[in-house]
């Protein structure tokens, strides 16, 4: 495992798309890349650097994966516990990914 907590946000990222890069090929490849980096442009520093390299390459990746089933105008939605042998990452916490449409939020209108 990789230890980030001396890395800049721009060493961690580039190691995750790096790990990308060497795992994953075919047509996607620059989709996923692109991906993956706007996918931490606006996390927290904390939070990348209290994650492993693996385990942020590991939650971009299934993200991805999310997406790429979802058919226009669907929702998605997957709620688990990632374990390394079930999902080839993992994380302390539940992980709650969403996928839906780009749209400005509308928030909801009372009585």
């Amino acid at each position: 495992m990789s230890t980030v907590r001396e890395m800049s946000r721009q060493e961690i990222v580039d190691k995750v798309l790096a790990l990308v890069k060497r795992n994953l090929s075919g047509d996607e490849l620059p989709l996923i890349t692109q991906f993956v980096a706007r996918y931490y442009r606006s996390t927290a520093d904390a939070d990348l650097l209290s994650r492993t390299v693996e385990n942020l390459y590991g939650a971009a990746v299934a993200h991805w994966h999310l997406l790429r089933k979802r058919k226009p105008q669907q929702a998605k939605v997957r709620v688990y516990n990632p374990h390394v042998e079930e999902h080839g990452w993992q994380s302390h916490h539940t992980v709650a990914e969403i996928v839906v449409d780009d749209h400005a939020f509308q928030p909801a209108r009372m009585g």
